[in-house]
């Protein structure tokens, strides 16, 4: 049986018990990692796509020529660098501002909520003592807009996901691991 004043073994998570800072965040690191590799690998791809076939350097008037035999062609298969370089660092990016966003949507929900509350109990508080003796049909009528408008936008987000799912999913990876923070 454990013993009930013995301390957890998880470290605190912040300096006075509360939520860790947001930049403290490993997934972050981790996520901008990700991106920075990526953009580095495709950006070498690049260049060596660039590359002459015999590794040195041609002279300024020649550029485009390779032993007098005319314009250098490409590569027709791209290389692995040059295929997966770009997802990477999208995927990577995806995250880090999914991350941000999900702890800004959190801390401006929190915010959204005890503004609500507020006011719903002002305006119960202003009905039960008659101050106030408005018609609140138009409040109802707009919320269920704001909710059918709600249910649309979500539609068009999860379409829009299908067609990038790599960083849609590495996305939605971030905005949960954001809003977790918030």
């Amino acid at each position: 049986m454990a013993d009930a004043s013995k301390k957890s073994d998880r470290a605190p998570r912040g300096e006075a018990g509360g939520r860790r800072s947001l930049l403290r965040s490993k997934w972050l690191y981790a996520g901008l990692s990700v991106a920075i590799l990526g953009g580095v690998w495709w950006g070498y791809a690049m260049l060596a796509a660039d590359a002459p076939a015999g590794g040195g350097r041609l002279p300024a008037g020649v550029a485009g020529l390779q032993h007098g035999e005319g314009p250098v062609a490409k590569a027709a298969d791209p290389g692995l660098g040059e295929r997966y370089a770009p997802t990477v660092m999208t995927v990577g990016a995806s995250f880090v501002v999914a991350y941000f966003l999900g702890y800004l949507l959190r801390t401006l929900l929190k915010a959204a909520v005890i503004v609500a509350a507020v006011v719903v109990i002002a305006l119960i508080a202003l009905r039960a003592t008659g101050v106030w003796e408005g018609d609140v049909s138009g409040v109802e009528r707009q919320a269920e807009e704001a909710l059918a408008q709600a249910k649309t936008l979500g539609v068009r987000a999860r379409e829009s996901v299908v067609d990038v799912l790599p960083s849609g999913v590495a996305g939605v990876l971030g905005l949960i691991v954001g809003a977790r923070r918030g």
